[in-house]
């Protein structure tokens, strides 16, 4: 069993290398939306990047809270706040992941009809598929 030091410092460990992989991961879809290999307009870009920001915050309180914000070392009206901002970060989060995935699913009808009218218009030029006269 980890003792309560050792818990601090597994749970410091992992907040920090997530935190690493969220940068990571934010870099990349920028680095890919300037070089143009994405779809994704800009918009969504911002939208992740925002997604990002808010959850190096979370991850950030949380660390604050693994590491110094124990129960006992605050009165209790500031630790209360303090896990409250938690919650609310996690609850903006996931709001902006909500919104992240409207504007996937309204890009992917948008191209999914774009390819019904390119068929169709394929179809139509090699006389595959002939209007109704």
């Amino acid at each position: 069993m980890l003792t309560p030091g050792q818990f601090q410092i597994v749970g410091a460990a992992l907040v920090v290398l997530i935190a690493a992989g969220v940068v990571v991961l934010v870099v990349v879809e920028i680095r890919n939306w300037r070089r143009k290999t994405t779809v994704m307009p800009g918009v969504q870009l911002l939208i992740r990047v925002l997604g990002g920001v808010l959850m190096l915050l979370l991850l950030a309180h949380l660390l604050g809270g693994i590491l110094w914000v124990q129960l006992g070392d605050l009165p209790m009206g500031p630790f209360f706040l303090y896990w409250l901002k938690c919650v609310l970060l996690a609850v903006a989060l996931c709001l902006v992941a909500i919104l992240d995935f409207g504007l996937v699913m309204r890009q992917r009808s948008r191209q999914r009809q774009q390819l019904r009218s390119l068929t169709v218009e394929t179809l139509v030029d090699t006389q595959e598929l002939r209007p109704n006269s």
